[in-house]
């Protein structure tokens, strides 16, 4: 393995914290300088599974993950350990972290989305100041800690938290999470089979169904 190039995958994705998939394979096709776009994907796999076997002993991750709303890949950089929820967002101030947990919680127990003026609605009742609320979804969505529907206007985890707070959401919301049942990582905004409690995130339904023409649960083997 290349350390120059792990060094500089890593110097990056530190600094942007989170990359859309493209934006990372496009950097690494100009320090690689390889061509053909199967070795480019192998390769950056291979690195960032070498780098996160050297990062693993101080509790950091480089996190692939699907979003449910743009069906995009996204790297993350993850830090794993943390003391509590307000050692995450570490640019917010106290009253902005405030808001996040009060909309992250309101966002699940809505089974995975809200609409904006209804976010904003309940925040104002943990904060009375509109204007750092409105600011700081807007930051949160910026950031990729939550994320926007184009269609409706609602707003639901973003991939950044599905990545970093993983072990947060799980120990807290748990009655109220869903895990899909391909992959296992939360699932917020996909689909439920009509004969049971198996759920299936929109990407992982389509990976799946792909090559059978009648398509039956994962779990109860009945028609989806």
């Amino acid at each position: 393995m290349n350390s120059t190039e792990n060094q500089q995958i890593l110097q990056y994705l530190m600094f942007n914290q989170v990359l859309e998939h493209t934006f990372l394979i496009k950097f690494f096709t100009k320090i690689s300088k390889l061509t053909e776009i199967k070795e480019i994907e192998t390769k950056l796999e291979e690195n960032i599974q070498t780098i996160n076997q050297l990062i693993s002993n101080f509790h950091l991750e480089i996190k692939r993950i699907t979003s449910e709303i743009d069906l995009k890949n996204y790297w993350c950089f993850v830090n794993k350990q943390h003391d509590s929820f307000f050692t995450v967002a570490t640019n917010y101030k106290p009253a902005q972290l405030n808001i996040f947990k009060t909309l992250l919680s309101a966002i699940i127990s809505n089974q995975g989305s809200l609409i904006i003026q209804d976010a904003i609605d309940i925040a104002v009742n943990e904060i009375n100041d509109r204007n750092l609320i409105e600011e700081t979804i807007i930051n949160l969505i910026n950031d990729k800690w939550l994320e926007k529907f184009n269609s409706d206007g609602k707003i639901t985890l973003g991939v950044r938290t599905l990545a970093e707070l993983d072990d947060y959401l799980q120990p807290e919301f748990e009655s109220n999470l869903h895990e899909c049942i391909i992959c296992q990582n939360i699932v917020l905004n996909g689909e439920k089979c009509k004969r049971c409690s198996a759920r299936l995130h929109r990407f992982c339904k389509e990976n799946f169904f792909s090559t059978n023409s009648h398509p039956s649960c994962p779990a109860c083997r009945q028609n989806w």
